[in-house]
């Protein structure tokens, strides 16, 4: 008999390598008895008859009143603890008033290429025929793209495309009355078409709100500072006025207030209209802790002490501030901040003021140990310290920080809080951010001694002012640290 050369198709030698030839042989015998033992048992069934197919169906429409069949879905996955589903947009977000169409942009847009206006821009002469219109038609096109739904994703751009604009204006001149009148003009139709995008969608509003607080006279140049343009200011205050806003567009106008305020642009009257609105904004205890900081930003540079009624009334609702337990740490010690670089008449008490300050610090050493590793410990002993000094040579001309000024009498008692204050910034900007140490128990006895040693005698800040009490009651209603 021949010997087999292949199984299943294969040469036998290759599986040669894996098993030996007499268990290949054993595996061929094993499945014909299987195959064998299958037909038998085949055999032995009786036969049954086939059932009938079913009808196809497939090509009969569904009676007309037959619910839709739908697939079994899969149960929708479980949502996390605490989830909640975003609610509708405000209706500010919504809201579109659109102040240009394509159309208009199209043909603004051709007619200023045409006039070459980029030129008119950069010569500054506003005699020749015809540029006045010009500069009115160039303000109009920069502004009005902003309310123009299909740049809301970049609106960014577009405000950029306005400022570059803005600062080109005039440049070929040196600075000057002529360079001055030129810029003056177009600036001023830049400001009236900004404010028509001021009840428009929030977006655009702040981008409004962005574009009058960094319009500048004059643009800064080597040894020259910039000049904000005075008659922005107006909006800006209308816009921290209005209920209508929200407080992310009040932050950026209260930025532009302040630029000014530093700049020296607003005029005595308009220091205590704007002083007055930015304390009526933080005795508003439910808003946000970070616009409250921009407030006391923006009112510790306004060169005013007294109010009408010649009341100290800027430092009085620092003062107020640092006092209050109801607000955020962060705020606390901005309006600590703030009495430092807020203008201090004679008449203030500054030894409740200085009180104040240290009973902070002390009450911050409490919780600071509880929770080191709290995100805003840094910052708030940083302000602690800088209620004392300068932050850089800007703020040290400006005289920033109660120890760069002379308080007479009151000398002695700042430099005394200032030994408290300084050694307890130091020890949390110094610490390490993964394991902080606490403070230690000498520098809490060493608060606590001042504390006692400089109670003062008046709780007032100054005539005519109500008096600040440390015992004033929570208001649940503030946000929360």
């Amino acid at each position: 008999m021949r010997r087999p050369t292949a199984v299943f198709g294969r040469p036998i030698t290759d599986f040669a390598s894996t098993a030996p030839l007499w268990l290949c042989g054993i595996a061929v015998v094993g499945l014909i008895w299987a195959l064998s033992a299958s037909a038998e048992l085949s055999a032995q069934q009786p036969k049954v008859e086939k059932a009938p197919s079913a009808p196809d169906n497939s090509a009969v429409p569904p009676p007309q009143d037959a619910a839709p069949v739908e697939d079994a879905a899969e149960p929708p996955p479980e949502l996390p603890p605490g989830f909640k589903p975003p609610g509708k947009l405000p209706a500010d977000m919504r809201l579109e008033k659109p102040l240009m169409t394509d159309e208009e942009e199209d043909a603004l847009k051709k007619e200023l290429l045409q006039a070459a206006y980029k030129n008119v821009l950069f010569n500054g002469d506003l005699n020749p025929a015809g540029v006045q219109d010009l500069l009115k038609k160039v303000a109009k096109y920069d502004v009005y793209r902003l309310s123009m739904r299909k740049y809301r994703r970049n609106l960014h751009e577009i405000r950029e495309a306005l400022i570059s604009d803005v600062r080109n204006a005039a440049t070929l001149l040196k600075a000057g009355p002529q360079a001055d009148s030129f810029r003056t003009y177009f600036l001023q139709e830049v400001v009236n078409r900004a404010e028509e995008l001021l009840d428009g969608n929030f977006y655009v509003r702040l981008q409004a709100a962005l574009v009058l607080s960094h319009l500048n006279l004059r643009e800064y140049a080597q040894g020259a500072p910039e000049v904000p343009f005075a008659p922005a200011l107006k909006p800006l205050v209308a816009i921290v006025n209005s209920d209508e806003q929200r407080q992310a567009v009040k932050i950026v106008a209260v930025r532009g207030i302040q630029r000014m305020s530093l700049a020296g642009i607003p005029t005595e009257t308009e220091r205590v209209d704007i002083a007055t609105r930015l304390i009526s904004e933080l005795k508003n205890p439910k808003s946000h802790a970070w616009y409250q900081c921009r407030l006391i930003e923006a009112l510790a540079t306004i060169d005013l002490a007294v109010d009408r009624e010649n009341r100290a009334f800027i430092i009085q609702i620092l003062t107020e501030i640092v006092a209050d337990d109801g607000r955020h740490w962060l705020v606390r010690t901005e309006a600590a901040k703030g009495i430092g670089r807020a203008k201090i008449s004679a008449t203030i008490n500054l030894k409740k003021v200085i009180y104040e300050v240290v009973k902070l610090g002390r009450d911050m050493i409490d919780a600071y140990n509880q929770k080191p590793n709290a995100y805003y410990w840094r910052n708030c002993f940083f302000n602690l310290y800088l209620t004392f000094q300068p932050r850089d040579s800007d703020e040290k001309t400006r005289q920033a920080g109660l120890k760069t000024r002379d308080f007479g009498d009151y000398n002695a008692l700042l430099d005394s809080a200032y030994q408290e204050i300084h050694p307890l910034a130091a020890h949390v900007l110094n610490a390490s951010s993964a394991l902080p140490e606490p403070i230690p128990q000498a520098r809490i006895d060493g608060a606590e001694d001042w504390l006692k040693k400089n109670v003062p005698e008046n709780q007032t800040v100054g005539p005519g002012l109500p008096p600040i009490s440390r015992l004033q009651a929570k208001d649940e209603t503030r946000p929360q640290r």
